[in-house]
């Protein structure tokens, strides 16, 4: 018998493989939800290094344009894939589905399949969005369009978001729910010495369209004048960020007499920050912020969050801030 984990970042297959050598089955399965390719290729090759795991790719729910006319291929599709999903439980043995919460569309169909058919259901963590239940809108019907979508995906047999229940918890931070604990394991890496202020980027000016590169380059000056740094601030770019974004944003910060770096490695963030031996990170609302004071309580964190929240209109930035102010003190927050 198996336990089956469904990976989406990087945080999630360190999370999944600490709980797989806590309390897990050494013959466990890791699913990669079908993503962007360099992130795939590094959350699998992150998975590898552990071991000679069972590394699989997720089966891809393509979502057909949302209009009536597509709600019969649609739901065609998805019992598709959920005969797939019941064909690949059984022929891998799976009694334990591990699902990071909150929900997604394509994480539903294994969830539905699973409690069909008596699999034990488990959620873990993927992020700080695992513990974001009833705090934040981002899954919520805030507007009749989002009334609409939710309506559609459940006619077609798709459901996201908050709300669910697992048999289990899995959480390396405490939670209101009986929980099992997670001692999250991070991997020593090579880094060149002098890498002692990191910034973790994200691809904000894409997920916004409001927020300007420019907004990016003067949030990241803030940091790095109002600090007084003197040595080179490396950049961990996000998978998701394009080459030509990469190339702008790093002339720009040198027009800007800022001493940048690319440090272009496959490592995960918090594989990064555990492995320094002193110095400072800063990002947006990136993951590692939450998780740094354990991973490394020699690394003092940043955030440039309270720079561009205002700048957006869908509140979810204005939303992760206030989370960071009141739950996360640990993080200085650069304001000016």
């Amino acid at each position: 018998m198996s336990d089956l984990f469904l990976i989406r970042n990087l945080l999630s297959s360190t999370s999944a493989l600490s709980i797989m050598h806590q309390y897990g089955s050494e013959d466990a399965v890791f699913s990669v939800v079908s993503c962007n390719k360099t992130l795939e290729d590094a959350i699998k090759n992150s998975i590898l290094s552990d071991a000679h795991h069972q590394v699989i790719d997720t089966f891809k729910l393509d979502l057909m344009p949302f209009r009536l006319t597509s709600l019969y291929k649609q739901r065609l599709s998805v019992n598709s894939i959920k005969f797939k999903i019941l064909q690949l439980y059984k022929a891998r043995g799976i009694n334990k589905l591990f699902l990071t919460y909150p929900m997604h569309l394509d994480s539903y169909l294994y969830y539905t399949v699973a409690k069909k058919n008596d699999i034990e259901i488990c959620f873990f963590e993927e992020g700080p969005c695992f513990y974001r239940g009833g705090l934040t809108k981002q899954y919520s019907v805030v507007n009749f369009n989002s009334f609409l979508r939710k309506i559609y995906f459940r006619i077609v047999g798709l459901d996201y978001g908050y709300g669910f229940k697992p048999d289990t918890w899995y959480s390396s931070l405490p939670i209101k729910n009986n929980y099992n604990k997670v001692n999250l394991v991070y991997r020593k890496v090579d880094l060149p010495d002098e890498v002692m202020n990191l910034f973790l980027s994200r691809p904000v000016s894409c997920d916004f369209p409001e927020i300007t590169l420019a907004d990016e380059v003067n949030a990241i000056k803030a940091f790095y004048f109002n600090l007084d740094l003197k040595g080179c601030l490396y950049i961990k770019f996000h998978p998701r960020e394009s080459e030509e974004k990469r190339m702008k944003l790093l002339c720009l910060l040198k027009d800007e007499k800022i001493l940048v770096k690319h440090l272009n490695v496959e490592y995960s963030s918090e594989d990064i920050v555990y492995s320094m031996s002193q110095g400072n990170i800063v990002g947006y609302d990136t993951t590692t912020l939450v998780y740094s004071n354990k991973i490394n309580p020699k690394i003092q964190a940043y955030s440039i969050l309270a720079l561009i929240k205002n700048k957006e209109s869908s509140g979810f930035l204005q939303e992760c801030y206030r989370e960071y102010e009141e739950k996360y003190p640990f993080i200085k927050m650069i304001k000016k």
